[in-house]
């Protein structure tokens, strides 16, 4: 672990299940080829959760929680020194070959670590499918970036850039998982690692390496041959959804329910609910659980995020992931006391994965609007280039959609 004197010890401990990453990783897909596997935790500017590079990962400082909670992201870096770096798309026009193979080793790992194992596979799946649905509901199910193959154009791949990706293209992936089987699929994977390693590959070259692999098995050949590829590749919105149901998202959806039949009914749900009801919870179901309010379409009163805050101190909560979430939910609600909260995670880190959705609320709310442009004012200097320059794009869309 490399990183500043103030951080390593707390990154060392953050990342200290790294080594039986590397293991679950190399059982799925091969030796690892790098020779070593370092970790290096940047700055607070750094726009990205990480970024992979042979030998030497680069991470985010928003990843230290003291917990390990967020060490998925370490499980993802991990996936892309087979998938991304062994293996990469042959231009940005196939980045999801990249990000939705990395996205399904994660899982994997994450599965295969966890006391849960396919539960938590499971849900760390419907998680992504929610963020993929909430993504494309943002960006317009026929807005051309939702495709899982780019027609860029020239265009630049910044542009581009969001979680679909990730997410259709793990989505993909599971499907024909679910559609051949596990375990064929899973071998699949290696013979995929296998046939491309050192090398580039496109879309067609990956659809070309399953057909091929499937045609000694006639009843496997068959079931690929009722995919439509070039819906899968070129069609944009939301892909079908598989079966994600699982016992850790169904105890998160219980709850959120009688909180969303509270704020819908006006009802008195605090006579209802209390702290134990996620008590023992991870931080994926406490994140999950502010996905399913904030995907609701009603604004949530602001006496139960009141009551929101008391019984379960999200306020006060130093997981990133977790507060970003919180921040968006009480900015929607017009909850003017969030923005000391929101102000400060403007100002203390530049992860585009939270500042963009976050300047994006603030400018489309009352409470914020102006506060957005003077704290990306005042904090600009501290922003990397490209977040600089993202957020700044967003910040002109709302301003032409205003004027529109």
């Amino acid at each position: 672990i490399w990183s500043e004197p103030s951080m390593v010890e707390r990154a060392a401990e953050d990342f200290s299940q790294t080594e039986v990453f590397l293991t679950v990783a190399e059982s799925l897909v091969g030796p690892y080829v790098w020779t070593r596997y370092d970790i290096l935790c940047l700055p607070p500017s750094f726009p990205y959760g990480g970024t992979e590079n042979p030998c030497l990962t680069f991470v985010s400082p928003t990843l230290l929680t003291g917990d390990k909670s967020l060490a998925d992201v370490i499980a993802h870096e991990i996936a892309h020194s087979w998938t991304g770096n062994l293996v990469t798309n042959s231009t940005w026009e196939h980045f999801w070959l990249n990000e939705g193979w990395t996205m399904w080793l994660e899982r994997k790992i994450e599965g295969d670590t966890s006391p849960y194992g396919e539960q938590t596979f499971l849900l760390s799946s419907q998680i992504g499918w929610n963020l993929l649905r909430s993504e494309v509901n943002t960006m317009g199910s026929t807005n051309k970036w939702t495709s899982l193959v780019w027609p860029l154009e020239g265009e630049d791949p910044d542009i581009a850039y969001s979680r679909v990706p990730y997410e259709k293209g793990f989505n993909l992936l599971y499907r024909l998982e679910k559609l051949l089987g596990s375990k064929f699929f899973e071998s699949f994977a290696r013979v995929y690692v296998d046939t491309f390693k050192f090398k580039c590959v496109t879309s067609g070259e990956f659809k070309d390496l399953l057909v091929s692999t499937c045609a000694c098995d006639e009843m496997k050949a068959t079931l690929l041959a009722t995919v439509d590829w070039n819906k899968e590749f070129f069609a944009t919105g939301l892909p079908e959804c598989p079966d994600l149901s699982n016992t850790l998202g169904k105890a998160v959806e219980d709850v959120s329910r009688t909180w969303l039949s509270g704020a819908l009914s006006g009802g008195d749900v605090l006579a209802t609910v209390s702290a134990q009801d996620i008590e023992g919870w991870s931080v994926k179901q406490l994140c999950m659980f502010l996905d399913i309010l904030l995907e609701a379409e009603d604004v949530f009163p602001l006496h139960l995020l009141d009551a929101l805050n008391s019984l379960y101190s999200f306020n006060n909560s130093n997981n990133a992931e977790i507060k970003y979430r919180w921040c968006l939910l009480c900015i929607d609600s017009e909850a003017d006391w969030i923005i000391p909260v929101v102000e400060d995670m403007l100002s203390t880190q530049g992860r585009m994965r939270f500042i963009r959705p976050l300047y994006r609320a603030l400018r489309a709310s009352s409470i914020g609007a102006q506060l957005s442009i003077d704290i990306f004012t005042s904090n600009y200097d501290i922003y990397h280039p490209i977040a600089r320059k993202m957020v700044q794009i967003d910040l002109d869309k709302a301003d032409k959609e205003d004027i529109m």
